[in-house]
């Protein structure tokens, strides 16, 4: 037997998006988007990747979705190694955003 923490990571995914801006963007004002990033996200998800970078055999328990956002997200997550197991797909539905 392993000394591997085993972790079980209940909580919120996310589809994030992120803009980086060259600064402070004024009321009513635009900004020029140069680029963007996207890619799962959410405190539950974030925290379980986290913890398998760690070293941890994680388990995380969120309802995923079935559309592209949410696919992408399950993909990234297994390429971290995080067990899916606990993730019911929701048909259907829209994947969290952020």
């Amino acid at each position: 037997m392993t000394n591997v923490p085993r972790v079980l990571v209940v909580g919120y995914h996310a589809y994030d998006t992120i803009v980086p801006v060259r600064g402070p963007v004024p009321p009513d004002a635009k900004h020029e988007v140069e680029r963007f990033f996207e890619g799962g996200g959410g405190p539950g998800a974030t925290a379980a990747v986290a913890l398998r970078r760690l070293g941890a055999a994680v388990r995380l328990y969120s309802p995923l979705t079935d559309d592209g956002p949410g696919r992408r997200q399950r993909r990234e997550l297994e390429v971290a190694g995080v067990d899916l197991t606990g993730c019911p797909v929701v048909a259907g539905a829209a994947s969290p955003r952020a």
